[in-house]
């Protein structure tokens, strides 16, 4: 059975979450999220032979990939409306 994390609060912050948990979040597949631990993109640690997420990191990961997908559709909207290609996506 999976955990509900979507409502989560400030005082969730130093929740463990294991990778199936942090997928869940991030809305991705866990294997997904294994490749950003071994990437190192969200650090975790280990707790005998399963590794662990702090929410925290989680949270922080899923803000700077909002920010960076946020940048890149800007960055291709800016570059359409040069080649006069018409995209008025963003204000």
């Amino acid at each position: 059975m999976k955990a509900k994390l979507s409502g989560v609060g400030p005082s969730d912050a130093s929740k463990e979450l294991t990778p199936d948990e942090a997928a869940e979040i991030l809305n991705v597949s866990t294997a997904f999220v294994i490749g950003l631990l071994d990437a190192a993109e969200i650090p975790s640690f280990g707790v005998g032979a399963a590794r662990r997420i702090s929410l925290e990191e989680v949270l922080a990961y899923r803000e700077r990939d909002r920010i960076r997908r946020r940048e890149a559709l800007r960055a291709l909207t800016e570059e359409a409306e040069a080649l006069g290609l018409g995209y008025g996506l963003l204000a």
